[in-house]
């Protein structure tokens, strides 16, 4: 299975990054991290030397920014237990994009978490409130 055969339909795709760790390779790409957005998703491949991938990316991603964070609330990809999987990681977005967003994932079989990270420039704010409201004319405007 490849990263050509998820959802095409995204909002954003980054390049990817890549680490190597263990006989363990992860490869991330932020799907869509647009400021508007309501969900945010990273696709996932990791993929073992040997043996297999038994993380469970809802207990061990956290993204982080600005002093907040934030769990994933959904995986859709491989289940644990194959030697390589691919997915997408989503996350509830905040109201606020951070200047700088980190997606952490910790393996136990890891000292250190592994660290993706993006770089925006300056923080975003979503086009409705927490009820889904659209926001008064003029708000994020200069």
């Amino acid at each position: 299975m490849s990263l050509a055969v998820l959802p095409v339909a995204r909002a954003w795709r980054s390049p990817a990054q890549t680490t190597v760790d263990g006989g363990v390779t992860i490869d991330v790409h932020a799907l869509d991290v647009e400021a508007d957005s309501d969900v945010w998703e990273f696709a996932v491949s990791m993929h073992a030397a040997s043996g297999t991938v038994d993380d469970d990316l809802l207990e061990s991603a956290m993204l982080s920014g600005d002093g907040q964070r934030w769990r994933p609330f959904a995986w859709e990809g491989d289940p644990p237990g194959l030697r390589h999987r691919v997915g997408v990681l989503m996350f509830n977005a905040p109201l606020l994009r951070p200047h700088t967003l980190y997606l952490l994932v910790t393996r136990r079989e890891e000292s250190h978490p592994r660290v993706y990270m993006w770089a925006f420039g300056r923080s975003e704010a979503r086009d409705r409130d927490l009820d889904g409201h659209q926001p008064p004319p003029g708000r994020g405007q200069t």
